[in-house]
């Protein structure tokens, strides 16, 4: 549960550098705009602002205001502009501490701003960047370096072997050892029970700004790109490669070896079984081209 501090309208505004329209009032909270409270923070891209009480909403810079009570800051993304101020300014800083149940190798040199949770496992040769927060039950295997900023959830697994076998004449599976680690940048979250597996001889790799929703799968191999996104029970196969700024929706499933470009959309549920060049946005079985996807919904409706 995120707490907050108090700020008055003034200190937002010079934290955005931006100017407000209404009184200086003091924010001690959010809300959601169709459910705004007095003395709170919130968001809305409409149109037209008609709520009348005494809080401050962030606005479209085109928006008009049709009441008196309501305190403005015109910004041109809101949506992010509330993120930044609730997450970086508003939020109370959390003091860093490192649960007396977690087990750290004594190898592992740990910066002093970290927080580990109970019960987690911090294993020989990791190393954890300053300012990261790592949650309970959470395991980090050998090998594995973790950025500044980042926050791992509870239950998460980084790390572990990776499922890569030979096989005899016969077909008996041998398991080939998975030593090449994980690499994870700054500013990434690992979501609650995501498993992240070592590479097989070089490093699976998570980049910089990547955001990982609960029960993600990433096999080994696999290198995530800048501030893609990857939501809840998508799972990623050996060796896949997805370029920046991507979005991979709920249950998406990837195919091993597929590579994926830059800037984009698999939609939820896709199965990917080939490659997907930059700007694409896909879905369904086999991930077709969203256009051809719903192109062939209507004929098939137009066919009943």
């Amino acid at each position: 549960m995120v707490e907050y501090t108090s700020k008055t309208v003034k200190e937002i505004s010079y934290f955005l550098n931006l100017p407000f329209e209404g009184e200086n009032i003091s924010i001690n909270g959010v809300s959601p705009y169709n459910d705004l409270q007095p003395g709170t923070l919130s968001f809305t891209n409409a149109d037209v602002i008609d709520k009348d009480i005494c809080a401050l909403v962030l606005c479209k810079e085109t928006a008009v205001i049709e009441t008196n009570n309501i305190t403005v800051i015109r910004v041109p993304n809101p949506r992010y502009c509330f993120a930044k101020i609730s997450s970086e300014y508003l939020a109370k800083s959390l003091d860093y501490t490192i649960h007396q149940s977690s087990i750290i190798d004594p190898s592992v040199d740990l910066p002093k701003n970290i927080e580990i949770g109970a019960f987690s496992l911090i294993e020989s040769s990791v190393k954890i960047g300053s300012n990261t927060r790592i949650g309970s039950n959470v395991i980090i295997r050998k090998g594995t370096q973790i950025g500044n900023n980042s926050v791992i959830k509870s239950g998460a697994i980084i790390g572990d072997q990776g499922f890569g076998f030979g096989f005899s004449d016969d077909k008996t599976p041998q398991r080939i050892p998975h030593n090449g680690g994980v690499i994870v940048g700054d500013n990434v979250e690992v979501g609650s029970n995501n498993v992240i597996c070592s590479g097989t001889f070089n490093p699976t790799i998570i980049e910089d700004n990547v955001k990982l929703d609960d029960l993600v799968f990433i096999a080994h191999n696999c290198k995530i790109g800048n501030k893609t996104m990857i939501a809840a029970c998508a799972q990623l196969s050996g060796s896949v490669s997805i370029g920046s700024s991507c979005w991979i929706g709920p249950n998406c499933s990837i195919i091993n070896k597929a590579k994926i470009g830059n800037h984009v959309t698999v939609g939820i549920g896709s199965v990917v079984t080939k490659n997907i060049e930059d700007n694409f946005k896909v879905m369904g079985l086999n991930a077709l081209p969203l256009k051809e996807l719903v192109g062939f919904k209507k004929r098939m409706r137009s066919k009943n």
